[in-house]
């Protein structure tokens, strides 16, 4: 697969600071240092000014941290002072690290955000930007009632500025995961399960694609009687808790087999088990099991540009709580 250049990375990220007005003068950032494109992280608070950035990586299963801390050097060469002002930290949670935060993203390799975690920050002008909307906040990722003893401000990522959209991404993700799934939307009739932003976006883009028809709903019965029409089902209800294909009116298998043997699912969001879909004869993308309010693809692979975006708003989100600017892309929480 290709992918943009260095130069175009970084070109994309200095358009999108000069978007957004980001300015980390005399701040601190503790974010992650990720694979791939997630490398990008520490890259953006130190291009968007930040006097110290701290990047916490980890093993995981993208990778080793020292495979991520290589890529990153072997990435930033050519950069010069800016890759390396970067303090790396492997495997480790600091302290002092935290303790010296002005700005603490909700990143993967950050996570848990918790008392523990928190204990040594420093309540005064600090921020934990969610990178989400408020609405899709996660009480695992956050403690949100210790940050309100401490004092500690959390914030929503505004995804919908009409200037800097980000939250649109999610029509360019639901089309690529279909057709990666097989499916070619065009005159498919597609039904998709969601009560939220999230499916309207979807089901805005298979429209958009040519699609014959598209059902939006998370209601069992009114699904059930689209069944016989429907090519493929495209699962992305953020706040469905209950396990898909066990739960009631949530896809029962012998239904589902009776009314529409040739049917197909592909799911974003929610708890499936995908072993059971695939034994009971159903074709399911991506073939890895889902779990509730975690997105089984994230925005970044649909692309570079919506990961850059979502950081760099985020972290503008943070710099308008602290330095009591009009909110623009930050959302109280």
């Amino acid at each position: 697969m290709h992918s943009r250049s260095q130069n175009a990375k970084i070109k994309l990220i200095d358009e999108s600071i000069s978007k957004v007005d980001l300015n980390l003068s005399g701040l601190t950032v503790l974010t992650e240092l990720g694979s791939d494109d997630y490398m990008l992280l520490p890259l953006i608070a130190k291009l968007g000014g930040a006097d110290r950035v701290i990047a916490w990586t980890r093993d995981s299963r993208y990778g080793t941290a020292d495979d991520n801390e290589k890529n990153f050097y072997a990435y930033v060469k050519n950069i010069g002072e800016v890759g390396a002002g970067i303090e790396i930290r492997k495997n480790k949670r600091s302290t002092s690290d935290v303790a010296a935060a002005n700005i603490i993203t909700n990143s993967g390799m950050i996570r848990p955000i918790n008392a523990d975690l928190l204990k040594s920050a420093s309540s005064r002008k600090l921020v934990i930007p969610l990178m989400y909307d408020s609405w899709e906040f996660r009480n695992t990722d956050i403690d949100l009632d210790y940050c309100g003893q401490r004092n500690i401000k959390v914030c929503g990522v505004n995804e919908n500025d009409a200037n800097f959209p980000i939250f649109q991404y999610v029509r360019s993700l639901a089309i690529k995961m279909a057709l990666n799934a097989g499916y070619e939307i065009l005159e498919n009739k597609i039904l998709v399960w969601s009560g939220d932003s999230f499916g309207q976006e979807v089901a805005s883009a298979f429209l958009g694609m040519g699609a014959a028809n598209v059902f939006l709903t998370n209601d069992w019965q009114v699904a059930r009687n689209l069944l016989g029409e429907i090519d493929f089902i495209y699962i992305c209800d953020y706040r469905e808790n209950r396990p898909y294909f066990e739960a009631k009116n949530l896809f029962p298998f012998s239904e589902i087999a009776d009314i529409a043997p040739h049917i197909g699912f592909v799911h974003l969001y929610g708890h499936i088990e995908v072993q059971k879909v695939t034994q009971n004869g159903f074709s399911i993308y991506p073939e890895s099991d889902g779990y509730p309010q975690a997105m089984t693809f994230t925005l970044a692979d649909a692309g570079v540009v919506p990961l850059v975006r979502l950081i760099t708003a985020g972290l503008r989100a943070a710099q308008e709580i602290i330095h009591n600017e009009p909110l623009r892309f930050a959302q109280p929480i």
